[in-house]
């Protein structure tokens, strides 16, 4: 509990006031869930592996000490086969507009393509005061897609060349 009150920023002396479910299904319909404590911390469990979200906030740890650019990431409490994730408050607005939003996005879009993310669309990054943050990081740590399960996409399709390229990270919009 220690650990868990010291991720959200909370007295070890809070209690839980709320549970709520969000994201997307986990391990036969687990969900997600938001615990919000009596101090107002919040924090979210997740019923799966955080180790997409603790290696990204690794991989911005150390970026951070050999760029000038600062990519932000949650905070991670791993544990076996789950764990906890700070909660990332959305900062006022949208960022439309704002050419400082639009550099860190651009750059978060080159950090995310370069280590092959996918999925990461509005619903996974958040629009915090520091800048986009990705919270839903499972989908770094995955293999190629395949092609209905009979063969590896060949590289010859359209499909294979847009989830290949930028806009398959999910960050850009794309309409089709």
């Amino acid at each position: 509990w220690s650990a868990v009150c010291s991720l959200a920023g909370a007295p070890l002396s809070s209690r839980i006031v709320a549970l709520d479910g969000a994201g997307d299904a986990h391990r036969g319909g687990q969900r997600c869930t938001v615990v919000t404590l009596d101090s107002g911390a919040t924090f979210v469990y997740k019923p799966r592996p955080v180790d997409g979200e603790y290696l990204y906030a690794e991989l911005c740890r150390q970026l951070r000490t050999i760029t000038q650019q600062n990519f932000s990431a949650a905070r991670v409490l791993r544990r076996e086969g789950y764990g906890y994730v700070q909660w990332i408050e959305t900062a006022p607005g949208d960022g439309a507009g704002d050419l400082e939003f639009a550099e860190q996005s651009g750059a978060l879009a080159a950090l995310l393509y370069a280590i092959g993310a996918r999925d990461m669309h509005m619903d996974n990054i958040v629009h915090a005061a520091t800048g986009p943050i990705p919270v839903d990081c499972e989908t770094l740590i995955h293999a190629d897609r395949l092609d209905g399960g009979a063969r590896w996409l060949d590289g010859q399709e359209a499909h294979t060349d847009l989830i290949r390229s930028v806009y398959g990270v999910g960050v850009l919009p794309l309409i089709v």
